[in-house]
């Protein structure tokens, strides 16, 4: 059992996986008090010289267990499929530098204390603007654009919880990753500087290799990039009961709700 456990963690992509263990540690450390929640959330006025807490509010999670293992699933799910849109794994992890910086400069002025939904919020746009238009994603009993998944996300954390919170954070993570998209595709598509590209010595220390296991119909779509080709990519697919399809509640879960609620 162990061995199979360790082989599938190990297929896992590099960056999803260490993300994905970096959530983990972090909510089992601070659910047994080992380092309390209040030391990992973003609370401005200790960011110097707790420099830490401009990370780790984005893979900081509280609430109950069943809660936790929600979001983390939907989270290695999420991560591991776009890592595989990404020619190298170093590139994935530029876009997420990216786009936590963007959030952070931003909540400088929003401060939002629990950033985790501002991390789906990157992905989920990521995710949005790299699949066919008329791609149909499930969010509970309804089929919509692709385009709008983020945006309906917003929607229900708002309807379910009563609370901008969550909104205020996935909305900065949609910024965020807009930003990469912009600076990484859109202004060099039409004759601008490309402002942004992995480091040389990322590239060395990750591998150039593209991660394995694409992006399935049953997780999040199709895997390929507009203008590509691939097995398994369809135009005006849907992803029907996916995780997708059940991921509405990832702010109320997580950082829809302020801490002690």
């Amino acid at each position: 059992m162990p061995n199979v456990f360790l082989d599938y963690y190990f297929q896992i992509p590099p960056i999803s996986r260490t993300i994905t263990l970096t959530t983990t540690v972090l909510y089992c450390l601070s659910s047994l008090n080992i380092v309390p929640p209040y030391k990992l959330i973003y609370v401005r006025a200790l960011l110097i010289p707790q420099v830490w807490r401009f990370i780790t509010p984005f893979f900081t999670i509280v609430g109950q267990p069943i809660n936790f293992a929600w979001d983390t699933f939907t989270l290695h799910r999420l991560s591991t499929s776009l890592e595989a849109l990404f020619p190298t794994p170093a590139t994935y992890a530029t876009f997420l530098a990216t786009s936590i910086i963007t959030v952070n400069i931003l909540n400088l002025y929003l401060t939002s204390f629990l950033l985790f939904p501002s991390l789906l919020g990157a992905l989920s746009y990521y995710y949005s603007t790299h699949l066919p238009a008329d791609t149909k994603v499930g969010i509970l009993f309804f089929q919509i654009p692709v385009r709008f998944y983020p945006y309906a996300l917003m929607a229900m954390d708002f309807l379910m919880t009563q609370d901008t919170a969550g909104v205020k954070a996935m909305g900065m993570g949609v910024l965020g990753g807009h930003m990469f998209v912009y600076l990484d595709e859109v202004l060099p598509a039409v004759g601008g500087r490309k402002w942004i590209s992995a480091p040389a010595w990322l590239e060395r220390l990750l591998g150039t290799g593209r991660a394995s296991g694409g992006v399935s119909t049953e997780s999040a779509g199709t895997g390929r990039r507009p203008g590509s080709s691939g097995a398994g990519a369809s135009t005006g697919s849907s992803t029907g009961s996916s995780f997708f399809g059940s991921s509405g509640t990832w702010g109320k879960r997580s950082g829809g709700r302020r801490l002690g609620d």
